[in-house]
């Protein structure tokens, strides 16, 4: 059997996402809504993380082996599906029908196959509220922004009005109303295993990597004393990971500065981690957008020509190729693709680039409307108080 697909058993202990009532605990999404996601969500979430794939054969089976304790605590009908991401954030959690992801910036910190299973435990107590957010998605709206956290420093980019329901899963925290390790500890103690592997892992990543986006999704920053793990049966099988580790981290970190707008910091980390990583896919990627971010059009093409030698296809080619055009003073193209690229997957920063590319052609009136949107966006983006010095220079214009 390809990939990581679990047919639920019967279930043997109850539902324990946090939340009481049997539906509460649901994985599987209804027919209407689980082609929705095919169409939808997981398309999107493939674009932002990149190299979003079933594991290869030697670490399916260490996440068969990991899941094996769980299975008998799924509720009926659920039919779990494993995802690996190239996402350089330590991260797992769960999409909405039961895809449960974990980043290759995670699997460089897992040392024991206990941690592994403590981190499945933990992504399964967010397939609930996954599925519910889903099921919901007509009435989706933004969550009001809560303080900085490492969860909307990911994803800020992404966080608009039309994007509600895809947010809702990007920045799914918790597990119903609790925070996770508690719920996952409760899910392993009744599958009779503990949680030491979670909390080890848990407190490695708070002592190393405080700000990753695993420790903001379970909610927590503090983990209990744990056992020692005995032995290591990973088989190697995460060697190759767990040499990207310091590379992962500076990757991750990256991407919190560029859309900190501190992009200083983030050229000499995407520097350091080009070179830890020789300059893989992700990394590449990663350094186009920082170029563009930083108005370097030139780099940014060489860094997109770089990626399609590859021969792979290029994520979000519509908004990396609109930037481009856009800051090359290529107008018709960089209208064109960028208006493609918020037709598919919207970010505030095309809907800057865009009213730029406007403003400079004197289409002040097609212009204000996205320079709107992106001022409305989020106050910590570093797009918004431009957008709304734009908006104000336009408006005093007119008087």
């Amino acid at each position: 059997m390809s990939g990581f697909r679990f047919v639920a058993v019967l279930v043997t202990v109850l539902w324990l996402a946090g939340c009481g009532g049997r539906d509460d605990g649901r994985i599987a999404l209804g027919p209407d809504d689980q082609a929705a996601a095919e169409d939808e969500l997981y398309p999107a979430f493939r674009a932002i993380q990149v190299d979003v794939e079933p594991p290869g054969e030697a670490l399916d089976a260490l996440f068969r082996a990991a899941f094996e304790p769980l299975q008998a605590g799924l509720p009926e009908g659920a039919s779990p599906v494993l995802w690996t991401t190239g996402e350089a954030d330590a991260d797992a959690g769960c999409l909405a029908g039961g895809r449960i992801f974990v980043t290759q910036g995670l699997l460089a910190w897992i040392e024991h196959p206990d941690e592994l299973t403590g981190a499945l435990a933990a992504a399964l107590g967010q397939c609930p509220a996954a599925r519910r957010a889903w099921e919901a998605r007509d009435r989706a709206e933004l969550a009001p922004v809560d303080g900085e956290h490492a969860l909307l420093a990911r994803y800020r980019d992404y966080r608009l009005p039309e994007n509600a329901a895809l947010m809702a899963q990007l920045m799914l925290r918790g597990c119903g109303g609790r925070d996770c390790f508690a719920a996952a500890t409760e899910r392993l103690e009744a599958a009779g295993r503990s949680a030491d592997g979670l909390a080890r892992l848990g407190q490695r990543l708070a002592a190393q990597r405080p700000d990753a986006a695993w420790l903001d999704r379970l909610g927590r920053r503090a983990f209990p004393p744990a056992a020692a793990a005995v032995g290591n049966g990973l088989a190697g099988v995460l060697d190759d990971v767990h040499a990207k580790r310091e590379g992962l981290g500076q990757l991750a970190e990256v991407k919190r500065a560029m859309y900190a707008g501190e992009l200083g910091d983030a050229y000499r980390r995407v520097l350091r981690a080009r070179r830890a990583l020789d300059n893989e896919f992700e990394a590449e990627l990663v350094f186009a957008e920082l170029s563009l971010l930083n108005y370097h059009p030139d780099s940014a093409e060489r860094s997109i020509e770089r990626l399609l030698a590859t021969g792979r296809e290029l994520p979000q080619a519509d908004f990396l190729w609109g930037v481009q055009a856009a800051q090359s003073r290529r107008v018709e193209l960089g209208r064109q693709r960028l208006e493609a690229s918020l037709s598919t997957l919207p970010r505030v920063f095309a809907h800057f680039q865009l009213a730029i590319l406007l403003h400079r052609s004197w289409e002040t009136d097609a212009a204000l409307p996205h320079y709107r949107i992106v001022a409305a966006a989020e106050p910590g983006h570093p797009s918004s108080a431009p957008a709304a010095s734009y908006i104000a220079q336009i408006e005093g214009q007119g008087q």
